[in-house]
């Protein structure tokens, strides 16, 4: 039999931690019968020799369809003690089983018995929040799945979960809240707007705290590496929420300042230049995100919209208050390539698409035109010379 649910759940909500008496990290005869045998069968995985790899993933191949095979994995590549090997290999054995097993959105329900699903969705965000690195992204991974498969009408507790986990005010969870409510709005980031009903739901629950959550990550002083990806969490969380349509939450004039002041915020910080190659690259990648919001919101959103459309408040917000605004801070941010300062070759395409909207309007052309001989000469043309880069 299978290692009894209320087991894994409780190993789960323990934080990761051992049970007394077990040697995670030593004689896996300790260990639970089924769970240790499925550490060899993982560890074998590992050998140098190709006849006992295959033998390994054979075994796994038939242990699939098992009751308990997905929790076990699961428990494996999240308990603290066990080696790092054994839990990456676990890790990547329960993604590869979720992507088959689990189903598909709209289809039959795969092979994984319902019972081990149950188990897997009340502990696969604390999981996340328990996970190294390594492991961490394989389990994110099987998030995106499953929420793709089963949200809303197969997994009404995830909503409330996500909000839980992003007031909680513990970063690992809020990570874990952050990284789930992205899967969430991205599930309905192309739908149309008859199917987009759940994403309005999710806005008016969660978006209130997540505006919060944001301007607090803004407002630390030591922007860690981990502080610096839920900021652009948020920021792809937002891309994802407004892409076709802006909800009503976001439409009105509290939340639409206080996004559009957060977006400025991060546009105009400074990438530190006393921290990690890792944290630069992720600090680029978060402008790109801000960037990205910006020439969708300014191009499609413009004052071309109509009186009786629906989108026409915010067209009139953004027009109002941020349009040239943010061109003020995109052509600060551009002027500092003629000073020798980096900006990242996709943040500096995003900028001037930014400019490519302005052009054709009115009032942000007349912004630009004391400075396009400096635009011209200074940045435009240094960037289409033929360069070391280049060739």
């Amino acid at each position: 039999p299978s290692v009894r649910p209320r087991r894994c759940r409780a190993w789960l909500e323990g934080g990761g931690e051992r049970e007394k008496g077990t040697n995670m990290a030593g004689d896996v005869s300790q260990l639970p019968p089924q769970i240790a045998s499925l550490c060899q069968i993982l560890q074998s995985c590992l050998s140098p020799q190709q006849e006992v790899i295959k033998a390994a993933e054979q075994q796994l191949k038939l242990l699939e369809k098992t009751q308990g095979q997905a929790p076990n994995l699961l428990q494996i590549a999240v308990v603290e003690g066990m080696d790092m090997s054994i839990r990456q290999v676990a890790a990547i054995s329960f993604k590869n089983l979720v992507s088959r097993g689990w189903g598909k959105e709209g289809e039959d329900n795969g092979f994984i018995p319902a019972n081990d699903k149950d188990i897997v969705k009340q502990n696969v965000l604390l999981a996340l929040v328990h996970s190294p690195s390594l492991v961490r992204v394989q389990i994110a991974e099987c998030i995106k799945s499953i929420i793709y498969c089963d949200y809303p009408d197969k997994w009404p507790t995830l909503l409330e979960a996500v909000f839980n986990s992003i007031a909680s005010q513990d970063p690992p969870k809020i990570y874990a809240g952050l990284y789930a409510l992205r899967m969430l709005t991205r599930k309905y980031e192309y739908k149309s707007e008859e199917d987009r009903e759940p994403l309005y739901h999710v806005v008016n629950h969660v978006f209130p705290v997540l505006i919060q959550i944001f301007q607090q990550l803004l407002a630390t002083e030591n922007k860690t590496l981990e502080i610096v990806e839920m900021l652009k969490l948020c920021c792809k969380i937002y891309w994802s929420t407004v892409y076709l349509s802006v909800p009503k939450l976001l439409m009105q004039e509290d939340h639409f300042h206080a996004w559009m002041n957060a977006l400025k915020v991060l546009l105009e910080a400074q990438v530190p230049s006393d921290v990690a190659p890792a944290c630069k690259e992720q600090w680029w990648k978060v402008k790109k995100w801000v960037l990205h919001i910006l020439n969708k919101l300014f191009n499609k959103y413009d004052m071309k919209v109509k009186p009786d459309e629906p989108m026409y408040p915010f067209a009139v917000l953004f027009d109002t208050h941020c349009s040239c605004q943010f061109l003020q801070s995109i052509m600060t941010m551009l002027a500092g390539l003629q000073q020798g300062q980096y900006i990242s070759q996709r943040c500096t395409n995003l900028a001037l698409q930014y400019l490519t909207h302005a052009m054709p309007k009115k009032k942000t052309y007349a912004m630009m035109r004391p400075h396009l001989q400096q635009l011209m000469f200074n940045i435009l043309f240094p960037l289409a010379c033929f360069s070391d880069e280049d060739a």
